[in-house]
């Protein structure tokens, strides 16, 4: 989805799956095109400018310590109509549970674009809203 020259940033809070991802992205040829970052569980602990167009946070929000930190870091770095793409396991994520983060997204700023469908996922694409 990057492209050729597009730069992709992984993060996580356990080195293990930094690990494995990098694994895979060395097996499938895109290893330099990745930046893998060690998060915190509270934070992204990234200090970078709002440059990403795109994030996605697959099956791991309802893991972090904080969503409402979490979602706030991720409007940071996003740059203007920058796209998150939230998704949730529907085996363990509830649909109030996932409304609730839902709620915390647009509290932080985001604004509702689309709900596409992932096989067992909730889910969700938000975007970055302008703030008056």
């Amino acid at each position: 989805m990057a492209g050729e020259k597009g730069l992709v940033w992984a993060v996580d809070i356990q080195e293990e799956m930094l690990g494995l991802a990098g694994k895979a992205a060395e097996k499938e040829g895109v290893l330099p095109r990745i930046r893998f970052h060690r998060g915190k569980g509270n934070s992204l602990d990234l200090d970078l400018p709002p440059v990403f167009s795109f994030v996605l946070v697959f099956h791991v929000l309802h893991e972090t310590a904080d969503q409402e930190k979490i979602l706030g870091d991720i409007f940071r770095i996003l740059g203007p109509g920058g796209l998150l793409l939230l998704a949730e396991p529907k085996g363990i994520i509830g649909e109030k549970e996932f409304q609730n983060s839902i709620e915390l997204a647009l509290k932080a700023g985001f604004a509702m674009k689309d709900q596409p469908s992932i096989l067992l996922s909730r889910a969700v694409l938000l975007e970055k809203a302008q703030r008056p």
